[in-house]
């Protein structure tokens, strides 16, 4: 198995490891590990996401730009909605910006569902990322992540737990990897999760 530790979002992981030969099974992704959801390529379609945006009886123009960008402008509303469609095919959407009044206000990210929402609020003239939320397969929360300015002020909550920093969620992760003396964990590098897997894997090997 791979495992990835970092916020992978803008490009779909499974996308990043198909190109360098990994096979989708062999992937564990931690932000995606405490849902349901498997790893998987993009196949989330423009028409069901104008389905959930629920375009009838509301004023508003089309733009497309290259295949690749789809904006609904509602101007009545003062705001648009910005749809990233996958290389190569226009029917299937990556990623969705929602701008409300000039600002920035939430992020969308889609592989066959849709996988976490970014939620932003205008601060010094920037879009402020605050929060942070990773559905299941069915669209409920299967994890939040709550954001106050610098990354070491991140909290995550789960229904059961609530950690308090990037370390105690991949000290709750390696826990429920349930490693053995079966196991070998290679660890490629220490930069802020050394000290945590060096105290947690238990009878595996490192």
């Amino acid at each position: 198995k791979f495992i990835f530790t970092d916020v992978i979002l803008r490009d779909n992981i499974e996308s990043l490891t198909k190109n360098i030969g990994f096979a989708d099974e062999d992937i564990i992704w931690l932000y995606q590990y405490f849902t349901d959801m498997e790893v998987a390529p993009n196949t989330y379609s423009i028409k069901k996401f104008e389905e959930s945006i629920d375009l009838t009886n509301r004023k508003f123009t089309v733009e497309k730009v290259n295949n690749k960008i789809v904006r609904y402008n509602f101007a009545d509303e003062k705001q648009f909605v910005t749809a990233y469609l996958k290389d190569g095919n226009d029917k299937v959407v990556e990623r969705v910006e929602y701008v409300s009044q000039g600002a920035l206000i939430r992020k969308d990210y889609f592989t066959n569902k849709k996988t976490c929402s970014e939620y932003y609020t205008p601060k010094n003239k920037t879009a402020y990322l605050y929060r942070r939320i990773v559905f299941n397969s069915n669209g409920t929360v299967a994890f939040e992540e709550l954001i106050d300015g610098d990354k070491k002020n991140t909290i995550y909550r789960f229904p059961d737990k609530i950690l308090y920093n990037k370390e105690e969620l991949v000290e709750y992760f390696i826990e429920k990897l349930n490693l053995t003396e079966k196991d070998v964990v290679i660890l490629d590098r220490s930069t802020g999760i050394g000290q945590v897997v060096f105290r947690n894997h238990g009878k595996a090997k490192l």
